[in-house]
């Protein structure tokens, strides 16, 4: 059994006991600040641009489907269709939008 551990300091600690054959427990701690810092950074690293810092087209794909996904529980499935001035255009931007999220 594995629990993890926040200390006030920031620190982050995973603790596993184990229970020994010859009755007693093995009680391991083990800091992991370092390995969820750099965790932390790959997936900073992965939706972000190495250079500019600025969100990149996966972190933006990711919050557009996310909240047209929102917009279509609210709303019902059968308003998930976006529309525009031009029907080649609406077509284009539904079939789109029903690609990339399932309502």
């Amino acid at each position: 059994m594995t629990k993890i551990r926040e200390l006030s300091d920031g620190r982050i600690i995973a603790i596993k006991h184990q229970p020994m054959p010859d009755e007693g427990w093995l009680s391991t701690h083990e800091d992991m600040t370092e390995y969820r810092r750099i965790e932390a950074r790959v997936a900073h690293m992965a939706h972000h641009d190495i250079l500019t810092e600025l969100p990149n087209r996966t972190l933006l794909r990711e919050r557009h489907g996310a909240g047209a996904r929102w917009r279509c529980k609210r709303a019902g499935a059968w308003r998930c269709s976006a529309s525009t001035s031009t029907a080649s255009r609406t077509s284009t931007i539904r079939s789109a939008t029903q690609s990339a999220m399932p309502c």
